[in-house]
C-alpha cells in the first residue's frame, strides 16, 4: 500500500537492499517483537527471491501492507498515450513541473477534460504523471496547463477515457471559482501553520491560541453558511501541522522550555504527543536534548512514550545523560526510564554519561541498575561509537533551527502525494544544511520509500551520503590509530598505519581539528618510538651507547616506567674502577650520605674488600655524628619555632639531651656552641617564668585595702617581671603578671586617693600616612611609653620616657575597660567615681569614651552601662537599686541639657534659634555641697530601671552634641560632653543606703588655630575650648604645687570637675595622643599635662546614711 526500505536485519539502521513500489507482492516470513516507541517490523520475501526486513506499520500506526487482494494494478492507463483526452473524475493539482514539490499553479475540477502533452519518461511503466492542457467548450475560454497525477500511489484512478465533448455547466464554473477561493486558503493555511511555529519558538502564548484556536476553512465549506455565532465549527485545528523536517509546535515549544504553551497544547485532546520529526524525535527527546526537565515531567504525565527512539536509536534518557541533564534523568529514572536500554550501535545512557564525564549523572545512572558491561570492542568500533555519541549530543538544538517552511496538506493530492512531496523538501535541505551522515541516510531513505522521482537530486544525495560515510570511516580510522599509537611500546615502522590514516582522512575532509590532532599525537609519539628503537639497539653497544639512548629518551619524554630496565641495566654495567673511585671520593670526605650510597655500589660492582672495609669503619664513627647533628638541628628548630610564647620545659630537656649526645659521639665542641648558650639562655628565662609565675599565684589574694600588703605586693611583683624582662622573656610570657601589677598598682593609687592617668595612642590616620608622617611613641611595656622627636640631620634625638597607670598602643575597647571597670563597682560601693577623656583634637578621646556603633567598637561609657547592670543584676536578692541620669554638653561657657528639647533648650545657639522661649527657660548652674560634692541645679534627670534605658538616653543626649568639621578632625567635638549616672543601693535587710556617682566627661580637644584653619563660629568655639582647657591646667598646677587657694571657679568646667580633681572622688583620666611627627610637640605637651595630673590627690569619701531616706532630686 506505501512504498518500504528492504533492510538486511530487523533495525532500521541495518544496511539497505533497496525498496518494495506499491503493488509489489510479497510473503511475511515472520514478524518481530513489538516494542515501545519503535514500529513494528517482519521479513519478507518475493517472488523473485530477493528477502529482507521491511516496516509493515508506520509511525502514524497506518499499515504499510495489504492482503494480496486489496491491491489491482490499474489498467486502463496503458491505454493513455500523447494526444488521448481524458475526463478527470476528482480535483486533480496542477503543478509547474513534474515533481511534485513544484510549484502549485491550479485546480482542475471534476468531468473538467484534458489532453495529454507529455508523459512523464522516469514513471512510463506506471503513467502516473502527465503534462496536460484543458480542452476548451467555449470560446475565449481560459487555458491551463501543467502537470497532474493520473492516478494515487495506491492505484486509484484519478482520470477516465473521454467518451465525448463535455461542456462545462454554469454550475460547475461556480464551482471552479469556489476552488480558486480554497486555493487562497491553501495558501493562508501555509502562512497560519508558519507563524504558528514561530510563536511556539518564541513562547508567546496569546499571539499563539489567536492562530491556534482562529484554525482554517475546512475544504469545500460554504462561506455564506458560516454560523456567525461559532464559525470554528467549520475549521480545522492547525495544532498538529509541522514544518518540513517533521517538527510541530509541541517539539518547538519543548525544546525552548516554554511550559505556558505546552501546557496549552497538552490541554487540547487532539494533540499528538508521541509524533516524531525527520529524524524520529519526539517532543520528549526534544524536552532532554534542551534539559528542561519540568517540560519532560509534562510530556510524560501526558502519555509521552518514555522509551521511545529516533533514528539512532537513542532514547531520552540516552540525550539526558549526554548532555548531564541531571534533573532530566532523576525525572526519567523515577518515571520508569530503562537505564540499561542501549541505541543501535550498543551504546547506553552510562556510556554518554561517561564520554562527557558526568559524574553526578554516572551516579544516578548506577543507582538505578545500569551496567558498566562494554565488551572488549576493535578500536575503530570504539572510535566510531564515541563519533556518533558525540555527534548526538552536540547536535544543533531544535530551537536554533533554520527558518521554518512549511508543507501544508493539498486538498488534491493524495496522502502518498504529499508525503513524496514532503520527503523532496526535506531531502533537499538536509542535503542544503547538515553534515551528519545518518541524519542524510534518513532522508534519502524517506525520499526512496515515497518514490521521489527527482533522479538528480537523489543521485546528489546517494553521492553525499558516501562521501560522509568515507570521511565518517576515515576519522573512525584515524582516531582509532591515534589511540593505538598512544599504547605500547612501538618503533617508528609501527607508526605508518598512523601516518596512513591521516592521508586518507585528509582526502576524505575530516575536520580539521581532527587532523590537528592526529599530526599531533604523530609529532609526539615518533621521536618516542626512535627513542626506544634506539635503547633496543643500544643495549648490545656499551655503556656509553646505552648511556647516550637514555639521554635521548629522556628528551623525547619517554614514560619512567619504560626507561627503569635500560637505567638498571646501565646501573649494572658501570666499572668496578669507578665505583671504587666514586668509594674512596667519599671516604676522605666522610660525607656520611656520599658514602652509604658508594658503599652499596661498590658491593654491587665487586670493590675491594680491604677499601670496603676501610670506608665502613669511617661510616661506623661518622653515621653518629651525623645523627647527632641532625637531632641538634631539629631541636633547635622547635626552640626558634617557639616564638614569643618560648619553649617548653620538655622541649628544652629534649635539646639538653641532644647537645649529650654529640658530646658521647666526639662531636667537635664547636658544632654545638650555639645550642650550649641558647640552652643556658632558655633554661634562665624557663625559671624566671616559673618564678613570675610562682608569685602571680601568690598576689592574686593580696588584701586591696592594705596599702602596706599592695605595696610589698608591688615591689615583690615588679622585682620578679624585671628580672624575666632582663635575660628577655617574651611579652607574651608575661601579660599576665604584668596586667596583675597594673591592678595592684592601681588599687594602691586608690588607696592613696590618686589619680589614675591611662595614657591612650591611636594609629596614624590616613591623612596622616598622606603628609608622610612617621611614629613618634614607642610602646616600652604596659605602663611606659617613649616619645622621639623626629630628627632632620645625623644626629638623632635622645627619647623622652612618660610612666602611667596604663599605657595602651592603641589596645582594644575590651582591653582598656577591663582596667578601670572596678571602678564601676566602686560607684555602687558608694563611692563618687569621675573619668574623662584629655587630649588634643583627632586624638580619639571620644572614640575612648564612647566608640562608633555597637560589639567590639563600643566605648568606656556604653560598656560603664553594661557593666552597672549586670552588677546590679547580681546583688537585686540583697539590694534594691535606683539608677538616676542626666547629660549634659558645655558649650561656649553655658552649662546646656542635653535631654531638653532643641525648641526649649539653653545653648546660645538654640536661644538664637527660638528668641520666644528664652523667659520659660532656667539656667543651669553649678553648687558644690556640704560634702564637696558637685549639683546642678535645673539638670534634667531622668530614672533608668533598664540598660536599654540608660543607653537610649545616652544616644539621644549624644545626637545633641555640637560637632563641626575642621582640618584636624571631620567630627571635632565644640563642646565637653558630661554623663552623670546617680546610683544608689539600699540594703533590704538593714535598710542602710550607699548612694554613689559616675561622672563620664569626654573634653572637646585642644587645638591650634593655624592648624585647624577654622574661622567664624568654630573658630569662637575653639578659642572658648582652649580658655577651659587653660583653666583646667591652672588647677592642676595649682593642686601639684599644694597651693592654698584652687581657681575652681575660673571656669563652669572646673567648677563642674571640682570633686574630679583634688574632691572626693575616685578618677581616672584618658591621655590620648597622637604617635604622628607633625603633632610632636603637642603630643609632648599632652603627656607632661598627665604626668602632673598623676601627681594629684583626692580625698575620697565614701557616702553612706545608716537608714534610707527619699532619694533627693537634683
Amino acid at each position: 500500500m506505501k512504498p518500504v526500505a528492504l533492510r538486511q536485519d530487523e533495525s532500521i539502521s541495518s544496511k539497505f537492499l533497496g525498496h518494495l513500489d506499491v503493488g509489489r507482492r510479497c510473503k511475511v516470513l515472520r514478524t518481530s517483537a513489538p516494542k515501545t516507541g519503535e514500529r513494528r517490523r517482519a521479513l519478507v520475501t518475493e517472488d523473485s527471491g530477493r528477502q529482507g526486513w521491511i516496516t509493515i506499520v508506520d509511525s502514524r500506526g497506518e499499515p504499510c501492507l495489504a492482503p494480496a487482494s486489496a491491491v489491482s494494478k490499474p489498467s486502463l492507463l496503458s491505454q493513455v498515450a500523447v494526444g488521448s483526452q481524458l475526463e478527470v473524475l476528482c480535483m486533480l493539482i496542477v503543478r509547474a513541473g513534474e515533481a511534485l514539490s513544484s510549484p502549485f499553479l491550479d485546480t482542475l475540477l471534476p468531468h473538467s477534460r484534458i489532453k495529454v502533452l507529455e508523459l512523464a519518461p522516469e514513471s512510463a511503466s506506471q503513467q502516473r504523471r502527465a503534462l496536460v492542457s484543458t480542452v476548451s467548450v467555449e470560446p475565449n475560454e481560459e487555458h491551463i496547463q501543467g502537470w497532474v497525477s493520473l492516478c494515487s500511489s495506491t492505484g486509484a484512478l484519478l482520470v477516465r477515457l473521454a467518451a465525448g465533448a463535455t461542456k462545462l455547466p454554469k454550475a460547475m464554473k461556480a464551482s471552479a471559482h469556489e476552488g480558486k477561493e480554497e486555493s487562497a486558503d491553501a495558501n493562508t493555511r501555509v502562512q497560519m501553520v508558519t507563524k504558528l511555529l514561530e510563536l511556539a519558538r518564541s513562547g508567546d502564548l496569546e499571539a499563539f491560541k489567536t492562530i491556534a484556536e482562529a484554525g482554517v476553512l475546512e475544504p469545500g465549506t460554504d462561506r455564506s453558511a458560516l454560523s456567525p455565532v461559532s464559525p470554528t465549527r467549520h475549521t480545522k485545528t492547525l495544532i498538529n501541522r509541522s514544518d518540513i523536517r517533521g517538527r510541530t509546535a509541541l517539539m518547538y515549544a519543548s525544546a525552548i522550555g516554554s511550559r505556558d504553551i505546552v501546557d496549552y497544547l497538552l490541554s487540547k485532546g487532539e494533540v499528538y504527543v508521541n509524533a516524531v520529526d525527520d529524524t524520529q524525535k519526539t517532543a520528549l527527546h526534544h524536552a532532554v536534548k534542551s534539559s528542561k526537565a519540568e517540560i519532560s515531567r509534562l510530556l510524560l504525565r501526558a502519555g509521552a512514550m518514555i522509551d521511545a527512539r529516533d533514528h539512532n536509536g537513542c532514547t531520552a534518557l540516552m540525550l539526558a545523560a549526554g548532555t548531564g541533564d541531571v534533573d532530566g534523568v532523576q525525572v526519567l529514572l523515577e518515571k520508569g526510564a530503562n537505564a540499561n536500554a542501549r541505541d543501535y550501535l550498543g551504546n547506553s545512557a552510562l556510556s554518554y554519561a561517561q564520554d562527557f564525564n558526568h559524574q553526578e549523572v554516572m551516579d544516578k545512572l548506577i543507582q538505578a541498575g545500569a551496567e558498566d558491561d562494554e565488551e572488549e570492542e576493535d578500536s575503530v568500533v570504539k572510535s566510531r561509537k564515541k563519533r556518533v555519541r558525540a555527534e548526538t549530543v552536540n547536535q544543533e538544538d531544535l530551537e536554533k533551527a533554520a527558518a521554518l517552511a512549511v508543507l501544508d496538506d493539498d486538498d488534491g493530492l493524495s496522502e502518498e502525494e504529499q508525503r513524496r512531496a514532503g520527503a523532496h523538501e526535506r531531502l533537499k535541505e538536509v542535503l542544503e544544511g547538515t553534515a551528519l551522515t545518518r541524519d542524510l541516510e534518513a532522508a534519502l531513505e524517506e525520499a526512496t520509500q515515497a518514490l521521489v522521482e527527482d533522479e538528480s537530486l537523489l543521485s546528489t544525495a546517494r553521492s553525499r551520503l558516501q562521501d560522509l560515510k568515507d570521511r565518517d570511516d576515515a576519522s573512525d580510522h584515524l582516531m582509532a590509530a591515534v589511540e593505538e599509537a598512544r599504547q605500547g611500546c612501538r618503533g617508528p615502522e609501527n607508526l605508518q598505519t598512523l601516518q596512513e590514516a591521516l592521508e586518507k582522512a585528509k582526502a576524505k575532509g575530516v575536520a580539521e581539528k581532527e587532523l590537528q590532532h592526529g599530526e599531533q599525537v604523530l609529532a609526539e609519539e615518533m621521536p618516542r618510538a626512535q627513542a626506544r628503537q634506539q635503547l633496543r639497539d643500544a643495549q648490545a653497544k656499551g655503556s656509553s651507547a646505552l648511556r647516550e639512548a637514555i639521554a635521548l629518551a629522556k628528551e623525547a619524554r619517554l614514560p619512567a616506567e619504560e626507561l627503569r630496565p635500560f637505567e638498571e641495566l646501565l646501573s649494572g654495567a658501570e666499572s668496578k674502577e669507578a665505583a671504587a673511585a666514586a668509594l674512596k671520593k667519599a671516604t676522605d670526605a666522610r660525607d656520611v650520605a656520599a658514602l652509604t650510597f658508594a658503599l652499596q655500589q661498590a658491593k654491587e660492582a665487586g670493590v675491594d674488600p680491604e677499601l670496603l672495609a676501610t670506608s665502613e669503619a669511617v661510616l661506623a664513627v661518622e653515621a653518629p655524628k651525623q645523627e647527632a647533628r641532625e637531632a641538634l638541628a631539629t631541636q633547635l628548630a622547635k626552640v626558634h619555632a617557639a616564638g614569643d610564647k618560648g619553649p617548653s620545659l620538655e622541649e628544652l630537656t629534649v635539646l639538653e639531651s641532644a647537645i649529650e649526645r654529640a658530646r658521647t659521639v666526639e662531636l667537635p665542641e664547636a658544632e654545638f656552641a650555639q645550642a650550649l648558650d641558647i640552652l643556658a639562655q632558655e633554661q634562665q628565662r624557663a625559671m624566671c617564668k616559673k618564678e613570675v609565675a610562682k608569685v602571680v599565684e601568690k598576689l592574686k589574694d593580696v588584701d586591696r585595702n592594705s596599702m602596706e600588703a599592695l605595696e610589698a605586693a608591688k615591689e615583690e611583683l615588679f622585682n620578679a617581671l624585671l628580672a624575666a624582662k632582663a635575660v628577655e622573656v617574651p611579652s607574651a610570657a608575661l601579660r599576665e603578671a604584668d596586667g596583675l601589677r597594673r591592678r595592684i598598682h592601681n588599687a594602691l593609687e586608690d588607696l592613696k586617693g590618686s589619680i589614675r592617668v591611662f595614657c591612650r595612642i591611636r594609629p596614624i590616620n590616613k591623612r596622616e600616612k598622606e603628609l608622610q608622617d612617621v611614629d613618634v611613641t614607642e610602646l616600652v611595656d604596659s605602663m611606659t611609653v617613649n616619645t622621639q622627636k623626629p630628627s632632620y640631620g645625623s644626629i638623632a634625638n635622645d627619647p623622652e620616657q612618660f610612666n602611667f597607670d596604663a599605657v595602651f598602643k592603641p589596645g582594644t575597647q575590651a582591653e582598656v575597660f577591663d582596667t578601670c571597670k572596678d571602678l564601676v563597682q566602686s560607684a555602687l560601693d558608694g563611692y563618687n567615681v569621675a573619668m574623662f577623656a584629655y587630649g588634643q583634637t583627632g586624638a580619639g578621646k571620644t572614640f575612648t569614651m564612647y566608640g562608633s556603633g555597637t560589639g567590639d567598637n563600643a566605648g568606656t561609657a556604653p560598656r560603664t552601662i553594661s557593666e552597672l547592670y549586670r552588677l546590679i543584676k547580681q546583688d537585686e536578692d540583697r539590694v534594691q537599686f535606683t539608677v538616676m541620669a542626666s547629660m549634659m554638653e558645655l558649650y561656649r561657657n553655658e552649662l546646656v541639657d542635653l535631654l531638653v528639647p532643641k525648641s526649649t533648650g539653653n545653648s546660645p545657639k538654640r536661644r538664637s534659634q527660638n528668641p520666644g522661649s528664652a523667659a520659660l527657660e532656667q539656667k543651669l548652674n553649678v553648687r558644690v555641697d556640704k560634702s564637696g560634692a558637685v549639683q546642678i541645679e535645673h539638670l534634667r534627670e531622668e530614672e533608668c530601671k533598664t540598660a536599654e534605658a540608660l543607653s537610649d538616653l545616652l544616644e539621644r543626649g549624644n545626637q545633641m552634641r555640637t560637632v563641626c568639621a575642621t582640618k584636624m578632625n571631620s567630627e571635632s567635638s565644640r563642646s565637653h560632653l558630661i554623663l552623670i549616672i546617680r546610683v544608689v543601693g539600699v540594703n533590704k535587710q538593714t535598710e542602710q543606703k550607699l548612694s554613689g556617682k559616675i561622672l563620664l566627661c569626654d573634653l572637646a580637644g585642644s587645638e591650634r588655630l593655624k592648624k585647624s584653619d577654622v574661622s567664624g563660629d568654630a573658630q569662637k568655639e575653639a578659642i572658648e575650648i582652649n580658655k577651659s582647657l587653660t583653666a583646667l591646667g591652672d588647677v592642676m598646677e595649682s593642686l601639684v604645687k599644694g597651693a592654698a587657694h584652687v581657681p575652681y571657679k575660673n571656669h563652669k568646667l572646673t567648677q563642674v570637675m571640682s570633686d574630679a580633681l583634688g574632691g572626693t572622688s575616685k578618677t581616672l583620666m584618658f591621655v590620648n595622643c597622637s604617635p604622628a611627627s607633625s603633632n610632636y610637640e603637642e603630643t609632648v605637651m599632652t603627656l607632661k599635662f598627665a604626668t602632673r595630673a598623676k601627681t594629684i590627690t583626692n580625698d575620697v569619701k565614701r557616702k553612706m546614711v545608716a537608714k534610707a531616706k527619699p532619694m533627693p532630686k537634683a
